[in-house]
């Protein structure tokens, strides 16, 4: 029972520790929050204490707890405002088809991965209707499930009305239903609704716990390479967006470092060489080199109308680049790339040598045109 609580959550013995041994009395209480920063495993931890509670059921109810299925779950969270929409308004009548489809999009995501962080524009606040479209759905029977549940993601976001009719639910709570609130910010709770949940607060992640669940959840930042850029996160969120800004930062780079090669710069080019080799780190050239090879290779199928580049975020300097130098020999180029990525495996050449080498070659092309 104890590998079904633990199951993906990283990091939170403590509590998981704790959920167990409430589990086993039997005494369900009727609401948790769970406190802490964002990409912690909260929202994975009230799916996995759901499920236990209710595994003795069948697996196919199990299931739809997993993927997020009303009744068996649900979900509060800030949303967008419709036009005209009033207090009286169900919470999504007056939002656009596209923006509920988007939501739906949105909550199979977070059902896909539970470290998924829901994105809606314009989703500022948990709206009063939202909170009355709960109650009423829990005044409803329901027998398929011994415990469903309310989960409410960040309710520091609630407006203070929508707080004042949670804490009339809280105060009169229904049977076998669990709420959890997931907040960033506890302070922004009222001290009453707090008062009346179990409170737990999350720990931080080390590396390890990091790299395990961007490994299992975030394949696309589950590289080796990338996973040595997560530095002292603590949480996953905090990771994704140190190597999301440590990525756009290295493309940047790679963009000054080809304008000033282009255009023959070679002091500020070799600027850029002290950048990169102040560390003395392969990875980090052979990363560089290949995404310049990425660069010139995009510029190719930018050439002959090719709509999948490898980086379209790159698709202005590239335009920019063939229309300038329209038959600038590009595969001699890359084959010359090619051989200095070769010598780094096979050698011990000075990488500072190497990137100079890159800078030439990429002049050369240029004046040859």
């Amino acid at each position: 029972m104890t590998d079904k609580l633990n199951r993906g959550v990283y990091g939170q013995k403590r509590i998981m520790d704790s959920l167990f041994k409430i589990y086993k009395s039997k005494n369900i209480p009727h609401a948790f929050i769970f406190s802490g920063k964002k990409g912690l495993g909260k929202f994975y931890t009230a799916i996995n204490f759901l499920q236990l509670i209710n595994s003795h059921l069948p697996t196919t109810i199990l299931d739809q707890i997993s993927k997020l299925r009303e009744p068996y779950v649900k979900l509060l969270f800030p949303l967008p405002k419709g036009r005209s929409e009033t207090t009286d308004d169900n919470p999504f009548d007056k939002l656009e088809k596209e923006t509920v489809r988007l939501i739906q999009d949105e909550i199979a995501k977070k059902s896909a991965n539970p470290f998924y962080e829901i994105q809606i524009e314009k989703a500022n606040s948990i709206k009063i209707s939202s909170v009355r479209d709960v109650i009423r759905t829990l005044s409803l029977s329901f027998d398929e499930a011994e415990y469903r549940s309310v989960i409410i993601m960040l309710p520091e976001k609630m407006s203070s009305e929508a707080q004042n009719a949670l804490l009339k639910t809280l105060e009169e709570p229904p049977e076998k239903v669990v709420f959890f609130l997931l907040s960033e910010n506890i302070n922004g709770v009222l001290p009453t609704i707090v008062s009346r949940c179990w409170k737990y607060n999350f720990d931080d992640l080390n590396n390890n716990e990091i790299s395990a669940i961007l490994t299992d959840y975030f394949p696309e930042y589950s590289g080796s390479e990338l996973i040595e850029r997560i530095g002292e996160c603590s949480s996953v969120q905090e990771a994704i967006e140190f190597i999301n800004s440590d990525l756009s930062n290295e493309n940047r780079l790679v963009i000054e470092f080809l304008r000033h090669a282009i255009a023959g710069n070679y002091y500020t080019s070799s600027e850029v060489v002290k950048i990169l080799t102040e560390k003395d780190d392969k990875t980090v050239i052979t990363r560089f080199l290949v995404k310049i090879y990425q660069w010139f290779s995009d510029s190719i199928k930018e050439r002959n109308n090719f709509d999948r580049l490898y980086d379209t975020d790159n698709y202005e300097s590239i335009a920019k680049f063939n229309a300038r130098f329209p038959d600038a020999d590009i595969e001699y180029l890359l084959s010359k790339i090619d051989y200095l990525l070769q010598l780094i495996d096979s050698t011990n050449v000075a990488l500072n040598i190497i990137l100079m080498n890159v800078i030439f070659e990429v002049n050369n092309v240029a004046l040859k045109e």
